[in-house]
């Protein structure tokens, strides 16, 4: 999902040529990492292991 928003801001930023929403695209990028992050660290306490193997079986931008 987060890979999909970046994509649509990035595409429209080229397409339009415009450099907010190539900002746009940037701010969403930071924001985004830091969104799944948190959402990782929530995943790891509320189902421990079985998460973490999950973890190492899939990478965090699909």
């Amino acid at each position: 999902m987060y890979i999909g928003y970046f994509l649509i801001f990035l595409g429209c930023g080229l397409l339009y040529r415009s450099l907010l929403y190539l900002m746009i695209c940037i701010i969403f990028q930071f924001t985004a990492h830091w969104m799944v992050n948190a959402e990782e660290r929530w995943c790891q306490k509320q189902f421990g292991d079985t998460y973490l193997a999950y973890q190492n079986q899939v990478r965090k931008y699909i």
